[in-house]
């Protein structure tokens, strides 16, 4: 006895819609590499403009030139220290270091703009995922970070187009030691574009106190880049 036409025609449609379903079903290869973030060759050099604005006052646009000058891999730990020379319109160059693991970017210097400790990124992050850690500016002013991956982004600056992954970082810092007892934590807000491949296209950073302290913002955007070979 034959099979029905209609029959056999449902078998091979519900043949198809069951392929096609398991190969969105399909997981993604256990090796799939995270995408980079965080390009860590010699030599690469990423240019920026940056702008000062407050409430009164927008400053002239200044460059701000980071230069990475050495890799240095820790044996058997996963760990690469970087050291990235930082030169900003005519001040004297400073050396900024970060480490990258295997799950993090950090922070390894207490600069005025990004401080040690700060996870600027966790590797393989997806929006919505938070993490918390201790930040320090120096010695005297210490704080607590709170950082989340935002909605990503495509923005255009002067380096182009850029799809980005977006970590904001909320960190409330304690009221300087020594001084007034009655002083209020201030708050600064950093915020990273990081694009595949290049890194930070794009930064801002914003400063609130208590008192009669401006609110001011300081905005970073790559005007052009090289990456070391």
């Amino acid at each position: 006895m034959g099979v029905p036409v209609k029959a056999t025609a449902f078998a091979i449609l519900f043949g198809v819609i069951s392929f096609g379903a398991s190969l969105l079903a399909a997981p993604a290869p256990k090796d799939a590499k995270p995408v980079n973030y965080f390009p860590i060759k010699e030599g690469s050099t990423w240019v920026y403009s940056q702008q000062t604005v407050t409430k009164t006052d927008r400053g002239t646009a200044i460059e701000v030139t980071s230069k990475l000058e050495s890799v240095e891999k820790v044996k058997d730990t996963g760990v690469t220290k970087t050291k990235w020379q930082l030169t900003q319109g005519t001040t004297a160059a400073k050396t900024e270091e970060i480490e990258v693991t295997p799950k993090e970017i950090i922070s390894q210097t207490a600069f005025i703009t990004v401080p040690k400790g700060l996870v600027i990124y966790k590797i393989g992050s997806k929006v919505g995922d938070k993490w918390e850690g201790k930040i320090a500016y120096n010695t005297s002013r210490s704080g607590q970070a709170h950082s989340v991956v935002e909605a990503p982004e495509e923005i255009e600056i002067g380096a182009g187009k850029f799809r980005c992954v977006v970590v904001s970082h909320t960190i409330v810092l304690d009221p300087t030691l020594g001084g007034d007892p009655n002083a209020k934590p201030a708050t600064i807000t950093l915020k990273f574009w990081l694009a595949p491949e290049v890194g930070v296209v794009k930064r801002e950073r914003t400063y609130s106190a208590t008192g009669a302290t401006p609110v001011s913002k300081v905005v970073l955007s790559l005007e052009k880049y090289e990456i070391g070979k």
